[in-house]
C-alpha cells in the first residue's frame, strides 16, 4: 500500500477520534439530528467550496438520486443522529471505541445480505480487531454492566447502519469522488434537516458560540467535509 494512503489514515483517524469529543461539546445546545444536520451543511459548504476552486463538474442532472439518497440516509444521516444519540448516555471515549466495530459489521453485514467475498486473512484480521476492542474498553463483568444499554444499543445502530451505508456505496458507480462526497452530504443534510427541524426545534442563534463555532469546524468542515473526501479517495 502507498505511504499516501498510510497518511491519509492516520489524519482520518485524527480526524474522526476528535469528532466524537465535537459531538459531545455540542450536545448541550443541539439535538442528535440537528448536530447531524449541521455536520452535514458543514461539509457540504467545504466539499461545495473545493469543488468550485478545483473547477469539479456537479453534473446534478446525471446523479442517480434514488440509490444515492438511500445510501446517504444509511451511510451519513441515521449514524450520526444515532451517535449523537448515544453520547447523551455514555462518554464520547466509549462512543469512539464502539464505533471501531464498524469494519466487524460491515464484513458480516457484506456476507450475510450482499454475498460480499471474503478470505480467511480478513476474518483473521476481523478477529484481531475484536480482540483489540475488547481490551480497549477494558471488558469485564463490572465494566459492561456500567455501560448504560441505550448508549450502547445507539451505537451499535450506528455501526449497523455504516456498514449497510458502506456496502451500498460500492454498488453506486460513474460517480468522481468529489461528485459523490457532495451528492452524500447534500442528501444527508436534506434528510437530517427534515427531521432536526419537525422534532427538535432549536435556537440556531447558539451557533454564535465561539466554543459551538470551533467543533461544528472540527466535526462538520474536517470531519464530514474533507474527512470523508479523504475516505473515498
Amino acid at each position: 500500500m502507498p505511504r499516501s494512503l498510510y497518511v491519509v489514515l492516520v489524519l482520518l483517524s485524527l480526524i474522526w477520534g476528535g469528532s466524537f469529543l465535537f459531538i459531545k461539546i455540542l450536545l448541550p445546545d443541539f439535538g442528535p439530528w440537528m448536530i447531524a444536520f449541521l455536520r452535514s451543511f458543514f461539509g457540504l459548504a467545504a466539499i461545495t467550496v473545493i469543488m468550485l476552486v478545483l473547477r469539479k463538474p456537479f453534473e446534478l442532472r446525471k446523479m442517480p438520486w434514488l440509490p444515492v439518497a438511500v445510501m446517504a440516509l444509511f451511510n451519513t444521516a441515521i449514524p450520526w443522529a444515532f451517535i449523537g444519540f448515544s453520547e447523551t448516555r455514555v462518554t464520547s471515549s466509549v462512543a469512539s471505541v464502539l464505533n471501531a466495530t464498524t469494519p466487524l459489521w460491515t464484513t458480516v453485514v457484506g456476507v450475510a445480505f450482499f454475498k460480499a467475498a471474503t478470505n480467511r486473512l480478513q476474518w483473521l484480521g476481523m478477529a484481531v480487531a475484536f480482540i483489540g476492542i475488547i481490551v480497549l474498553l477494558g471488558v469485564n463483568p463490572v465494566s459492561i454492566i456500567s455501560v448504560d444499554p441505550i448508549g450502547f444499543a445507539g451505537m451499535m445502530a450506528a455501526t449497523l447502519c455504516y456498514a449497510v451505508g458502506s456496502q451500498l456505496s460500492k454498488r453506486l458507480k460513474g460517480l468522481s469522488m468529489y461528485q459523490f462526497t457532495f451528492v452524500t452530504l447534500l442528501c444527508s443534510a436534506i434528510g437530517s434537516g427534515i427531521v432536526a427541524l419537525s422534532a427538535e426545534p432549536s435556537s440556531l442563534a447558539r451557533l454564535a458560540s465561539p466554543t459551538n463555532i470551533a467543533a461544528l469546524t472540527g466535526l462538520g468542515i474536517f470531519g464530514s467535509g474533507i474527512a470523508t473526501f479523504f475516505f473515498i479517495i
